[in-house]
């Protein structure tokens, strides 16, 4: 596989394949791995189940249907592991990761002197899929037939019990290339006399065919016979996912004037739209794995309810470049480690634009549908709800009875209930020590300010950033030091904490930790660090 396979996809590709890496906590790329620490060596691979692999296949965006699926036997994904296509599987944990890559060569069917496939899966330690990855055009969708050869190859290894530790104190057998290279003579030539049928033969047999309970499907080739063949219904498809909001991205619209480009943003806003079944699609592709490659892409130019607060509350002439940075590109963030996480990102039908990921959708006779928020106050998780009612920084009035209507959950819940269509949220408040829950109606007057200042918002700050991308090249022309080390704690961006950047761009550290600067959200307008305070502000 070629070295330098990263560096020849475009921009697009690789903003997605970067993403994959993230996903897995991976510095580098499979390719770029040495020979020497891939291992073959079943014992090492994870307990790939075929529930595992039906799951991938079926919520990642490809050719795999649930229909296909019932006949799996039949696709030419499972035709390539039994026909001996997959040569040997080789696996390899990173110190860095809690995944393990495999990967394999996958030899084409019909054209053996071509050079293989490479197709490669991250699987964590119970055996579900990650992600995955081939070098060939459909790779880059996570769902390819060469991706499927090879989960069907190890689960069935691990379903025969060859990752055992008594089978593989043998040699490795199983797992070697067992397509060997075949001589074949040529047989003799035969003679064969061909005998025409004459036209009331074939009128006999078309009508004793006809005569048949079934339909035999050769009568539809003739005229006579034909018109009973037609289909009594369509056969709906999985709709296509769309592609990520970054996509609009164009080189020429930096040149723009800010009129002109100020009067494109409208008009891709106004003609931008996505239909219910689309929706839906998305909702139970992302729904079912936190990690799904969908629900971060989807994310990316969509204001969501864990934004709506900040967004509202920034300066509109002049919004938090950091703000914008974390609307517009992809996110670095893993939610493996919150176990909680499994609901589905859900794209509002009237302002595709806006999305929100609720912890959970409740229905009952009384109330009908609603929206259900957990929140537990890490700060006061050892506290009373009296307690909590005491901080300034709480949620619940002095009263202890109802939310406060300016406060950030407010918003948030709001955008839920809007998003998902609903009159009314469950606000869960857990502690140790307490569970309260309170009851949220929706606000229409409340909501109808707010998508007017969100539509407002995103045409003027983050379509003019997706098609344009000035943030972002502005942030790339800055030189990050060697040692990437960031804040006063000089520590690295794992990931896990919320930054803030100085707008200033001679600025020697550049991102600083809200944990550190005892911050607990992201100031309007530009905001200057301590340093760079009594220092005039150059443009770059």
């Amino acid at each position: 596989m070629a070295y330098n396979y990263f560096d020849k996809l475009d921009s697009v590709a690789q903003g997605r394949y970067s993403t994959k890496l993230v996903l897995i906590n991976s510095d580098e790329c499979p390719y770029k791995f040495p020979a020497g620490v891939w291992k073959n060596n079943p014992s090492c691979w994870p307990d790939l189940q075929f529930g595992d692999v039906y799951s991938n296949l079926i919520d990642s965006p490809g050719i795999f249907t649930r229909a296909s699926m019932k006949s799996y036997k039949s696709l030419d994904a499972h035709n390539y592991f039994q026909s001996g296509w997959v040569q040997t599987v080789y696996s390899y944990k990173p110190a860095t990761s809690a995944y393990t890559i495999l990967k394999a060569d996958v030899r084409p069917s019909q054209r053996l002197n071509e050079e293989p496939h490479h197709p490669w899966v991250a699987l964590s330690g119970d055996g579900s899929v990650a992600v995955a990855h081939c070098n060939c055009m459909a790779g880059l969708a996570e769902s390819c037939s060469h991706i499927a050869a090879l989960l069907f190859k190890v689960e069935a290894a691990v379903r025969l019990g060859y990752t055992t530790k008594l089978c593989t104190e043998l040699p490795c057998k199983w797992n070697a290339d067992f397509v060997k290279k075949l001589y074949i003579n040529k047989a003799k030539k035969v003679k064969v006399r061909h005998l025409s049928s004459t036209q009331q033969e074939q009128q006999t047999l078309l009508q004793t065919l006809h005569a048949c309970n079934s339909k035999p499907v050769v009568l539809s080739t003739f005229d006579n016979f034909s018109d009973k063949f037609h289909w009594q219904k369509t056969v709906s498809s999985d709709p296509i996912v769309p592609q990520c909001l970054r996509s609009l991205y164009k080189a020429e619209y930096a040149d723009f004037t800010k009129i002109d480009l100020s009067r494109k943003c409208s008009e891709i806003n106004d003609s931008y739209s996505m239909n219910k079944e689309t929706i839906m699609y998305i909702y139970d592709v992302t729904q079912k794995q936190s990690s799904s490659l969908t629900w971060h892409e989807q994310r990316i130019g969509r204001i969501t309810s864990s934004v709506v607060y900040s967004v509202l509350h920034t300066d509109f002439n002049n919004p938090a470049p950091s703000l914008l940075k974390t609307l517009c590109n992809p996110s670095s963030k893993s939610l493996d480690h919150v176990p909680a996480i499994h609901w589905g990102f859900l794209i509002s039908k009237e302002t595709p634009f806006i999305g929100a990921s609720a912890d959970s959708v409740a229905s009952c006779s009384c109330h009908g549908n609603r929206v259900i928020e957990v929140k537990c106050p890490f700060s006061h998780k050892e506290s009373t709800l009296q307690e909590y009612v005491k901080d300034p920084s709480s949620c619940i009035v002095a009263n202890g009875r109802e939310v406060k209507t300016t406060h950030k959950y407010y918003y948030q819940i709001q955008l839920h209930m809007y998003v998902h269509d609903v009159n009314l949220c469950d606000l869960v408040i857990y502690t140790s020590k307490v569970t309260a829950i309170f009851y949220i109606l929706r606000n229409d007057v409340f909501i109808k300010d707010m998508i007017t200042k969100l539509k407002d918002f995103h045409i003027r700050h983050v379509m003019t950033e997706l098609l344009t991308r000035q943030l972002e090249n502005k942030i790339k022309q800055v030189p990050l030091r060697n040692d990437k080390l960031y804040c006063y704690c000089r520590s690295k961006d794992d990931g896990k904490e919320n930054m803030i950047g100085c707008d200033n761009p001679q600025c020697k550290t550049q991102w600083y930790h809200l944990k550190c600067l005892k911050m607990k959200r992201i100031p309007k307008g530009q905001w200057l660090c301590k340093d760079c305070k009594n220092i005039p502000v150059t443009s770059s």
